[in-house]
């Protein structure tokens, strides 16, 4: 019988947490021209339907604390002398098959994308010089409605920047997984010379995914150019650099569809009349503040590990 003190471990979390975050991000091969078509108007789309076409849109559960932090504080408290990417090489590549053979190879065709404002006007920037910039790989889509509509709006998608820099993101999974142990380089998108750029990272390959503003992303954290200069000289320990962006860890995305399992463990069933999966915390069928009031209660616990322990149970025993 599996250990569940042994299996819920601050370490697994982690591990479990970046994966889910790696499966749950939007995927879409841009290599070929087609598939590059198909990725623009999936972003076109996202765009129209959400207004959002980040990383986040199809999570969840997110991070909105650096994996990296988080990880070395684990490590420092608990002693681990194995690094991160040992640890998911063990638990997640070679211990997780379904991961391994259907994530892995996937997270190099990520399909998100970042809006581009004037940082005076707070205008999209028309992003429309890149169609002439690199005609000769776009010269078969120049006329493509999605690729212009999203350049004009400023709008640039990770489909678009791998099919024009193919190299790119050719070994992200590793650099996703290396960069917890040790930060090193972001990628943005330099506007003005319509190329990307790199830039010294003090966080993970996912904090935030590479092309996001770090202040509208998941591992988002606001710190000053003062603070990071100061940061970057030593002259800043990493737990104030880490409390500049505050004390949320994990946020709870689609709340309104949490599961049947979770309601249940708030008193709330899906019984006709009462409601259920989808209308939590909308005050369709129970007043906004009954349903606060129950998420508060059930916060105070350590709800995750009540309701999937208790799911865990279900299979090994």
């Amino acid at each position: 019988m599996l250990d569940l003190e042994t299996y819920f471990t601050e370490e697994n979390g982690l591990l479990f947490l970046h994966a889910l975050t790696c499966s749950s991000m939007n995927f879409h091969n841009s290599q070929s021209i087609e598939n590059l078509k198909r990725s623009l108007s999936l972003i076109e789309q996202y765009f129209n339907d959400y207004r959002q076409v980040d990383a986040k849109l199809s999570m969840s559960f997110l991070s909105r604390r650096p994996f990296s932090m988080m990880w070395s504080d684990i490590r420092r408290k608990k002693e681990i002398l194995v690094t991160f990417k040992e640890l998911y090489e063990e638990r997640i590549l070679k211990g997780n098959l379904a991961f391994a053979n259907k994530i892995a190879p996937k997270l190099n065709s990520v399909n998100y994308a970042e809006e581009y404002f004037n940082t005076q006007t707070h205008e999209r920037l028309n992003l429309s010089g890149i169609i002439n910039t690199y005609v000769g790989k776009l010269h078969e889509i120049t006329n493509n409605s999605s690729l212009i509509f999203l350049l004009k709006n400023g709008i640039l998608s990770t489909g678009l920047i791998r099919h024009l820099f193919p190299d790119l993101y050719q070994n992200y999974l590793d650099d996703v997984i290396e960069s917890v142990d040790k930060p090193s380089l972001h990628y943005s998108f330099d506007t003005n010379s319509l190329q990307p750029i790199s830039l010294i990272s003090y966080t993970d390959a996912l904090s935030p995914p590479w092309f996001l503003d770090p202040n509208n992303s998941m591992g988002a954290y606001l710190i000053s150019p003062e603070e990071k200069e100061a940061y970057q000289e030593g002259k800043t320990l990493v737990q104030d650099f880490d409390n500049s962006y505050g004390e949320a860890i994990l946020e709870m995305r689609h709340i309104k569809n949490i599961s049947e399992d979770v309601l249940a463990e708030m008193g709330i069933t899906p019984e006709e009349g009462v409601g259920g999966v989808g209308d939590f915390l909308t005050g369709f069928n129970r007043p906004l503040t009954d349903d606060a009031n129950k998420l508060l209660s059930l916060l105070n616990n350590d709800f995750i590990f009540n309701v999937y322990a208790s799911k865990v149970r279900k299979f090994i025993q």
